[in-house]
């Protein structure tokens, strides 16, 4: 029986990682049981970490923090970043 379709297709995608990014990741995705990383856990890390990237919202604290750099940022959850931004305009 063939192997059914994925309801969201995959995409090919070609990508040059620092050797220390890469060593970095294949040491938090290695698996002891299996002496090495698992098949498509490279793919599936970088597809979750795009995700949260996509679904996260940010809010620069600027203007909320007199001495703050021009840019500092924080991100989290669209709730999380509208609670803190209702905190912060409260004050």
């Amino acid at each position: 029986m063939p192997r059914p379709k994925a309801v969201t297709p995959c995409r090919e995608l070609h990508i040059m990682l620092p050797a220390t990014v890469f060593a970095k990741m294949d040491l938090l995705l290695w698996s002891e049981a299996e002496q090495r990383v698992p098949y498509a856990a490279r793919k599936d890390f970088i597809a979750n970490l795009l995700r949260e990237y996509f679904s996260d919202a940010k809010l620069n604290l600027a203007p909320y923090l007199h001495d703050a750099p021009p840019r500092c940022e924080v991100r989290g959850s669209p709730g999380t970043i509208a609670l803190l931004k209702s905190a912060l305009e409260a004050q």
